[in-house]
């Protein structure tokens, strides 16, 4: 593989759950959904932190791609979860991006969509989707559009880097 390959790890935070993506490149080699127990930010961010140390460590990371959340439309323990897991990657010395919802149909949608074009966009890319994208659409189930949403974010941030646009 070459060196110059870019490790992506794609997060979209919720309090609850956390959609992640791992991209080598253009490559999709991962994705899932987690859950977060306990009350606190501490608690959670602990738990964010072991999971972010495991994919980062067992693919080489070089990318921490973060959803960033609409101040208006999120919790303060939300906002605080987002800000530690930045400073997380930076700690780490990972390059640091982050893409807002509307960004991320910018660089993937020809045309102006929503979520559901979105998710059927990245399943004719990524046919390996299909059942997930089965499941959202019987079940509407918002802690499974997280994974589209961080491997929608991950795409994006493949087309940012390969754009050249880089920055942290």
């Amino acid at each position: 593989m070459p060196t110059n390959t870019h490790k992506i790890l794609s997060i979209v935070p919720g309090t609850w759950f956390l959609g992640i993506a791992v991209f080598y490149d253009t490559d999709l080699m991962d994705w899932c959904i987690k859950s977060l127990h306990g009350v606190s930010v501490e608690e959670k961010m602990a738990q964010v932190k072991s999971l972010l140390s495991d994919f980062i460590d067992r693919h080489g990371i070089t990318v921490l791609a973060v959803k960033k959340v609409h101040p208006s439309r999120c919790s303060k323990t939300l906002s605080d979860l987002q800000a530690e897991i930045k400073k997380f990657g930076k700690s780490r010395n990972l390059m640091r991006l982050e893409f807002t919802i509307e960004k991320i149909k910018e660089s993937l949608l020809q045309q102006k969509g929503n979520k559901k074009i979105l998710m059927e966009e990245l399943t004719a890319n990524y046919p390996a989707l299909f059942y997930v994208m089965e499941q959202v659409k019987a079940n509407k189930s918002h802690y499974l559009m997280r994974v589209f949403e961080a491997i929608a974010q991950g795409a994006a941030c493949v087309d940012h880097l390969e754009s050249g646009n880089q920055r942290s």
